[in-house]
């Protein structure tokens, strides 16, 4: 299931204290093709990226942000340069404003990303290029790891084990499809989470992971049973109900933190500033991986509700579904021209092979098919 808090929404300039609007993909930016050294900064990318520094004071950047925001209102001809592995803003009239590195190197990273705008418009990414390259080997095998990836990063808690979605964004460049991953869940808390058997545990794990616990248990099961605990009495007849209420709360919430792929604004911002970008925007992309059974995977089957509501609403997603003997790919587009259905051949490409399922079997096998082989990561 995939959640997304899109930053491609409208082209707003806003002001810090009041959040950050970026620009949608309508919005040209002019990029020196050959270097970073000169670009030219779009003016609503830059206000965009310095409210979001400010707001949420990103790597202790907030300040910086704040004096370079005041310093660049109103400048015309600002151009971002690299001089002796020193970033400067410089205006239209020669006027320079030195910036801090980390500042600097995540412009860069902004500027490269709605970079991608113009090419992008001009030539948007089709189906047929998704295709070839991904039933080509290199793109069988980029599926292949994305899956591996996510078995390493399974978790087992009452002899349940789930295994993580995985998501991110898009890009083709020269015909090769690149998969930017970016981390959707709270790995450090859930793994945790795992360690969790009774209220005490579960007290423990509310101190240390306070904001983790409101992004996982949205609907506020955790806080209830904090709450009601205060009053339990010490009857040790009802200890063993009160443990189960733990953990099957708990067991729940690791099931759908780990099933579900969920990325907030701040998040993705800081994704888009730490990676390179080059090519034409695709879109957004996660996984269904398979859920494990007594001796072998099940696939976790298409598209769901929350995928296509997502899609429809913000644009293209592709989906990689895991099956036994290969993987379905969902190119999710278009639904303001056509509904999506189960049984459109349309939406879905097909891979499927013997070797593939001869891995995966094996994979199962040395992963989870012996007792004690799994470790929570």
């Amino acid at each position: 299931m995939l959640t997304l808090i899109p930053l491609l929404l409208t082209l707003t300039p806003v002001a810090a204290a009041a959040g950050w609007t970026p620009p949608t993909l309508k919005i040209a930016v002019t990029l020196d093709k050959t270097s970073q050294a000169g670009a030219e900064v779009n003016g609503d990318v830059l206000a965009g990226f310095l409210g979001v520094i400010q707001m949420h004071d990103i790597a202790g950047l907030g300040g910086s942000a704040e004096e370079t925001a005041s310093w660049s209102a109103g400048r015309k001809g600002l151009r971002l340069m690299k001089i002796g592995g020193h970033f400067q803003l410089r205006d239209s009239n020669g006027n320079v404003r030195q910036l801090e590195s980390g500042l600097g190197s995540r412009l860069v990273h902004n500027l490269e990303y709605f970079g991608m705008t113009p090419e992008t418009l001009a030539h948007p990414v089709n189906r047929a290029e998704l295709d070839r390259f991904i039933i080509s080997s290199e793109g069988v095998e980029m599926v292949a790891n994305l899956f591996l990836q996510a078995f390493d990063g399974s978790l087992t808690y009452q002899g349940q084990t789930t295994i993580p979605e995985l998501g991110g964004e898009a890009t083709l460049a020269s015909g090769r499809l690149s998969l930017k991953q970016a981390m959707g869940r709270p790995l450090g808390a859930l793994t945790a989470l795992t360690q969790v058997r009774d209220i005490e545990g579960l007290r423990a794990f509310a101190a240390a992971y306070p904001a983790e616990m409101k992004t996982m248990d949205e609907e506020g099961v955790f806080a209830f049973i904090l709450e009601k605990s205060q009053f339990w009495d010490d009857n040790p007849a009802k200890e063993a109900a009160r443990k189960s209420i733990v953990r099957n709360a708990v067991s729940d919430r690791i099931f759908v933190s780990n099933y579900s792929w969920i990325l907030s604004r701040a998040d993705q911002f800081e994704f888009i500033s730490r990676n390179s970008w080059e090519g034409r925007f695709v879109g957004n992309w996660h996984i269904h991986p398979p859920m494990v059974g007594k001796s072998r995977f099940h696939t976790t089957g298409g598209p769901s509700h929350p995928d296509i509501v997502s899609a429809a609403a913000k644009g293209r997603s592709l989906l990689f579904v895991f099956q036994s003997d290969g993987f379905d790919f969902y190119d999710l587009v278009d639904f303001d021209q056509r509904p999506y259905s189960v049984s459109d051949p349309s939406f879905v490409t097909r891979f499927r092979s013997q070797a593939w399922e001869t891995r995966f079997a094996a994979e199962f096998t040395a992963r989870y098919a012996v007792p004690g082989a799994l470790a929570a990561h």
